[in-house]
């Protein structure tokens, strides 16, 4: 019994699936392979990185009255949610 697909089939399914494939591997090309320091930054004349600037909370003090959730108005009496 003969195939009904036609003999070029093999070589459409090969066109088909490299054509699904290739556009996401060309846009990983697309990453800047240049990650060393850049000669200048148009935002701002100082730029920090996440390491170099935190924000962290302050320590709680030592008296600070453990207060529940729900207690919103005794957290700055506390010394609770101050950043730096």
């Amino acid at each position: 019994m003969r195939s009904r697909l036609p003999s070029h089939a093999p070589f459409q399914a090969t066109v088909l699936t490299a054509s699904l494939f290739l556009p996401g591997s060309a846009a990983l090309a697309v990453v800047d392979a240049d990650q060393g320091a850049h000669q200048g930054y148009p935002v701002a004349a100082d730029v920090y990185s996440t390491v170099q600037r935190q924000i962290v909370p302050d320590a709680i003090p030592a008296n600070a009255e453990a207060i529940d959730p729900y207690e919103v108005p005794k957290y700055a009496a506390n010394g609770y949610g101050n950043w730096h």
